[in-house]
Protein backbone atom coordinates (compact mmCIF):
# COMPACT_ATOMS: atom_id res chain seq x y z
CA UNK A 1 0.00 0.00 0.00
CA UNK A 2 1.78 3.29 -0.48
CA UNK A 3 1.69 6.54 1.56
CA UNK A 4 -1.18 7.73 0.27
CA UNK A 5 -3.50 5.21 -0.09
CA UNK A 6 -2.87 4.75 4.13
CA UNK A 7 -3.27 8.58 4.35
CA UNK A 8 -6.29 8.56 2.57
CA UNK A 9 -7.88 5.87 4.42
CA UNK A 10 -10.32 6.96 7.01
CA UNK A 11 -10.53 5.33 10.91
CA UNK A 12 -13.45 3.78 11.98
CA UNK A 13 -14.00 3.46 15.70
CA UNK A 14 -12.30 0.91 16.56
CA UNK A 15 -9.34 1.93 15.18
CA UNK A 16 -9.77 5.42 16.20
CA UNK A 17 -10.18 3.86 19.99
CA UNK A 18 -7.56 1.82 19.70
CA UNK A 19 -4.81 3.42 18.14
CA UNK A 20 -5.67 6.59 20.59
CA UNK A 21 -5.28 4.16 23.50
CA UNK A 22 -2.05 3.11 22.08
CA UNK A 23 -0.29 6.44 21.15
CA UNK A 24 -1.35 8.01 25.08
CA UNK A 25 0.21 4.72 26.67
CA UNK A 26 2.85 5.10 24.70
CA UNK A 27 3.94 8.75 25.66
CA UNK A 28 2.22 7.56 29.28
CA UNK A 29 3.75 4.49 29.54
CA UNK A 30 7.36 3.27 31.58
CA UNK A 31 9.27 1.56 28.76
CA UNK A 32 8.46 -2.40 30.41
CA UNK A 33 4.52 -1.23 29.78
CA UNK A 34 5.38 -0.35 26.06
CA UNK A 35 6.95 -3.30 25.91
CA UNK A 36 4.31 -5.48 26.87
CA UNK A 37 1.84 -3.84 24.65
CA UNK A 38 4.03 -4.81 21.93
CA UNK A 39 3.90 -8.23 23.32
CA UNK A 40 0.06 -8.33 23.46
CA UNK A 41 0.26 -7.14 19.45
CA UNK A 42 2.71 -9.32 18.46
CA UNK A 43 3.15 -12.30 20.22
CA UNK A 44 -0.44 -13.91 18.84
CA UNK A 45 0.55 -12.25 15.23
CA UNK A 46 3.29 -14.45 15.16
CA UNK A 47 1.63 -17.90 16.39
CA UNK A 48 -1.31 -17.04 14.23
CA UNK A 49 1.10 -16.82 11.13
CA UNK A 50 3.17 -19.71 12.07
CA UNK A 51 0.18 -22.13 12.53
CA UNK A 52 -0.82 -20.81 8.78
CA UNK A 53 2.65 -21.36 7.20
CA UNK A 54 2.92 -24.78 8.94
CA UNK A 55 0.01 -25.70 7.94
CA UNK A 56 1.33 -25.26 4.58
CA UNK A 57 -1.77 -22.66 3.90
CA UNK A 58 -0.53 -20.36 0.91
CA UNK A 59 -3.30 -17.43 0.68
CA UNK A 60 -3.87 -16.52 -2.92
CA UNK A 61 -4.67 -12.87 -1.91
CA UNK A 62 -1.18 -11.16 -1.60
CA UNK A 63 -1.43 -9.20 1.31
CA UNK A 64 -2.29 -12.39 3.07
CA UNK A 65 0.81 -14.38 1.95
CA UNK A 66 2.88 -10.98 2.94
CA UNK A 67 1.35 -10.81 6.51
CA UNK A 68 2.49 -14.22 7.03
CA UNK A 69 6.01 -13.82 5.20
CA UNK A 70 6.62 -10.80 7.71
CA UNK A 71 5.09 -12.52 10.92
CA UNK A 72 7.43 -15.77 10.09
CA UNK A 73 10.47 -14.25 9.54
CA UNK A 74 13.73 -14.74 11.96
CA UNK A 75 13.43 -11.41 12.74
CA UNK A 76 9.93 -11.37 13.55
CA UNK A 77 10.34 -14.70 16.28
CA UNK A 78 13.52 -12.85 17.75
CA UNK A 79 11.83 -9.67 18.28
CA UNK A 80 8.74 -11.64 20.29
CA UNK A 81 11.82 -13.84 22.11
CA UNK A 82 13.10 -10.06 23.38
CA UNK A 83 9.76 -8.45 24.56
CA UNK A 84 9.25 -11.72 26.40
CA UNK A 85 12.79 -11.88 27.81
CA UNK A 86 12.18 -7.84 28.94
CA UNK A 87 8.44 -8.46 30.32
CA UNK A 88 9.32 -11.43 31.58
CA UNK A 89 12.34 -9.59 33.71
CA UNK A 90 10.76 -6.68 34.54
CA UNK A 91 7.59 -8.00 36.75
CA UNK A 92 9.73 -8.96 40.51
CA UNK A 93 6.81 -7.44 42.21
CA UNK A 94 2.86 -9.05 41.95
CA UNK A 95 1.79 -5.38 41.75
CA UNK A 96 3.84 -4.78 38.62
CA UNK A 97 3.32 -8.32 37.23
CA UNK A 98 -0.89 -7.67 37.45
CA UNK A 99 -0.70 -4.36 35.71
CA UNK A 100 1.58 -6.18 33.48
CA UNK A 101 -1.38 -8.41 32.69
CA UNK A 102 -4.29 -6.06 32.87
CA UNK A 103 -1.55 -4.46 29.96
CA UNK A 104 -1.80 -7.69 27.98
CA UNK A 105 -5.68 -8.11 28.52
CA UNK A 106 -6.74 -4.52 27.36
CA UNK A 107 -4.75 -5.19 24.04
CA UNK A 108 -6.02 -8.48 23.40
CA UNK A 109 -9.31 -6.72 23.65
CA UNK A 110 -8.59 -3.68 21.40
CA UNK A 111 -7.10 -6.69 19.12
CA UNK A 112 -10.41 -8.86 19.26
CA UNK A 113 -12.55 -5.75 18.82
CA UNK A 114 -10.30 -4.45 15.83
CA UNK A 115 -11.00 -7.98 13.97
CA UNK A 116 -14.66 -8.24 14.86
CA UNK A 117 -14.86 -4.57 13.40
CA UNK A 118 -13.55 -5.66 10.29
CA UNK A 119 -16.20 -9.01 10.60
CA UNK A 120 -19.51 -6.71 11.31
CA UNK A 121 -18.11 -3.98 9.03
CA UNK A 122 -18.22 -1.42 11.03
CA UNK A 123 -19.30 2.03 10.83
CA UNK A 124 -19.68 5.69 12.05
CA UNK A 125 -23.01 6.13 13.32
CA UNK A 126 -22.98 9.67 13.41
Amino acid sequence: MSRELVKALEYLPTTHNYSGYLRTQAYEGTFTEVVARLLAVKWPYLDWAERADDAGRKPDNHYYQTWINIHTSPGMSGFVSWLRSVVDGSAPTPELRAKLQEIFRSVLRYEYQFFDMAYRGEKWSA
